[in-house]
């Protein structure tokens, strides 16, 4: 499977993967032959790439980090209103939790893998879904024992913003958070760090955000998920120009100890893979797809060779004798 930039696929190109539309609906499936008008629909939907099949590709697979059986359970509980929340949907609410961290446990021996937009279908739904994953994957590895309180406060936090219903992806105002919270103060089953860790996830490192606190008074979990959030905002925002994955990483580095501390950062890049499987990328006068990301330094995967005197050959970015090939960014052209 290659994942092709949109302006890129032509009509008799094959679906490699499942697509879906705003709403959660499944549209096109693996094996289907794009035409015209199905490339011209998926535009509109602002896809930036198609996972197509593609020759000398066919081993190349991504497994993504959310199972198929968990999309209706989290889009169910996606279109709530927070105003009609009970004490049964915060008991519902740790259960689906508790499903999720028993699919992560692999996580450990792999790197984050963002869904992709044509998986999720809307940019909100996509967004919130990583922020999930990003949220317990990150925390796994920074704060083991504090997994279901962030995570369940990541949960909650997709309820938070009213733009969702529409699809759209803007910064969630402090006011929606604020509402979200209070409502949860009702439920005796939602813990005080879950609501910290959503009360808090605006403030930052340098206290510049919202409430006004700064360094180690911020509580952990609500600095994984404020750094989660941007994350995946600056990648699937709606009220700008959305940015990849390596770009929203650079971004979050550069704000180290000024938004987000340091040690965090550094944890974030061990925990993020920067380049999906099946994307082809630029090296220094070479053109690459990546098979595998390492999970000791995910922003340098395992690649082969697509040009080149070794052209055929799989080569890990990650091992010391592969220093001099330096990673550029995406591959936008059709060829390979």
């Amino acid at each position: 499977m290659r994942l092709l930039p949109i302006r890129q696929c032509r009509a008799g190109d094959v679906v490699a993967d499942t697509i879906r539309q705003s709403d959660g609906r499944v549209v096109l499936r693996a094996g289907t032959v794009l035409t015209e008008s199905m490339l011209q629909q998926l535009e509109r939907w602002h896809l930036t790439v198609v996972p197509v099949e593609w020759p000398g590709f066919e081993a190349i697979d991504p497994e993504p980090w959310l199972p198929e059986a968990l999309w209706p359970a989290l889009q169910r509980w996606f279109d709530q209103e927070v105003s009609r929340l009970t004490v049964r949907e915060s008991t519902a609410a740790r259960e689906l939790v508790t499903e999720l961290m028993d699919t992560v446990p692999a996580s450990r021996r792999r790197a984050f893998e963002f869904i992709s937009l044509h998986q999720g279908g809307s940019a909100a739904l996509t967004a919130w879904l990583n922020l999930v994953g990003l949220a317990i994957h990150l925390t796994q590895r920074a704060f083991p024992g504090r997994v279901e309180e962030v995570a369940l406060a990541a949960l909650w936090l997709g309820l938070s913003n009213p733009e969702r219903r529409s699809g759209q992806v803007q910064e969630t105002a402090a006011a929606h958070v604020v509402e979200l919270v209070q409502k949860l103060r009702e439920f005796p089953t939602v813990s005080s760090t879950t609501i910290a860790s959503l009360a808090q996830h605006h403030a930052r490192w340098d206290g510049s955000g919202q409430p006004p606190i700064s360094g180690e008074k911020i509580y952990p979990g609500a600095l994984i998920l404020g750094m989660a959030e941007t994350l995946t905002y600056l990648m699937f925002r709606t009220d700008g120009e959305p940015v990849p994955a390596h770009e929203a990483l650079e971004w979050v580095m550069g704000g180290a100890d000024i938004e987000f501390p340091l040690s965090l950062v550094q944890q974030l890049q061990h925990t993020v893979a920067p380049y999906p499987v099946g994307a082809v990328i630029r090296l220094n006068g070479e053109v690459a797809v990546v098979v595998q990301n390492s999970v000791d330094w995910p922003a340098r995967p395992r690649v082969r060779l697509l040009t080149g005197s070794e052209a055929g050959k799989e080569v890990n970015l990650a091992h010391p004798q592969e220093k001099s090939r330096v990673i550029l960014g995406l591959y936008h052209e059709r060829d390979y």
